[in-house]
């Protein structure tokens, strides 16, 4: 295990911090209760998208982080996302804290308490000056839609958005932002299941680099509105082929119970950067 906790804990925050294909899920068993008599077309899918996301404002729920690219590894904990303003993964084995992810508005943290090593830098440093907010990295999370320019989890979809025609598949949309950032392109392709439009993959893809997609599956309908249970990252982190699933316990989420993130920034660690961190994946 010299390596594994904090690669994996890396893994998830450097797929984060920055040419897929999308291929047809299965029908999920949600009962449809969002869609429309008439079915989904161009001009109804946005406003149905937007019926199917509730309002939330904390969360804690269990959590399985996956990397199975470049070394096999797999690892359980608990997240609690406060709306817009912290996440905070706890990772476990024999019920002993090993590795923790904490990210706020100001700071990025990232903690191997195996070997006492930790990662920490602001939340600019880590995204860039692009305008990436906590709130579009919880959606980023939980397989919802949103856009950059968005405030505090609401979106503008018809002054923000645009959606048109997937041309390679007429039962899907493709959802782009109408301004685009400066350092890199994204989108989203929307499926329709069970009757409703939901977000299938994103895509982004920095200016001179390869795309960082995430494919989700699992929509589950939640006291919040809908969420992905599972969604899979691909990446390339220097040559490096990165790829890491996160998967939601939905049954055990308790939603809007006022729960804070029990983060302490450790003492005493040695800090990495990220050249180190990418000497690490070289190393897997």
């Amino acid at each position: 295990m010299k390596v594994t906790i904090i690669s994996i804990s890396i893994a998830l925050l450097t797929l984060l911090s920055t040419g897929c294909s999308s291929q047809r899920k299965p029908v999920s068993q949600h009962q449809g209760a969002y869609a429309p008599q008439g079915g989904i077309t161009i001009h109804n899918a946005i406003g149905v998208l937007d019926a199917t996301y509730s309002p939330w404002s904390d969360v804690e729920m269990p959590v399985r982080l996956q990397l199975s690219s470049p070394k096999s590894v797999s690892i359980s904990g608990k997240a609690v996302m406060v709306r817009d303003k912290e996440i905070y993964l706890s990772f476990r084995m024999l019920g002993f804290e090993v590795a923790s992810v904490y990210m706020n508005t100001d700071s990025v943290y990232a903690a191997d308490k195996y070997h006492k090593v930790m990662f920490a830098e602001s939340l600019t440093a880590v995204t860039g000056k692009l305008g990436v907010t906590i709130g579009n990295i919880q959606d980023m999370l939980t397989g919802r839609a949103f856009s950059i320019d968005s405030k505090k989890g609401e979106t503008d979809w018809e002054r923000h958005m645009t959606l048109k025609q997937n041309p390679s598949d007429p039962n899907s949309f493709i959802l782009t932002p109408k301004r685009m950032p400066q350092e890199f392109d994204y989108s989203f392709i929307l499926d329709v299941i069970d009757g409703i439009p939901a977000v299938d993959m994103l895509s982004v893809t920095p200016n001179g680099r390869e795309a960082i997609c995430c494919k989700y599956s699992g929509l589950k309908s939640t006291p919040c509105g809908m969420i992905m249970q599972q969604g899979a990252f691909s990446a390339e982190i220097n040559d490096t082929p990165v790829n890491a699933t996160i998967k939601w316990d939905l049954g055990g989420a308790k939603w809007n119970t006022g729960k804070k993130a029990p983060w302490r920034q450790p003492k005493g660690y040695t800090r990495l950067d990220r050249q180190n961190i990418i000497e690490i994946f070289k190393s897997l």
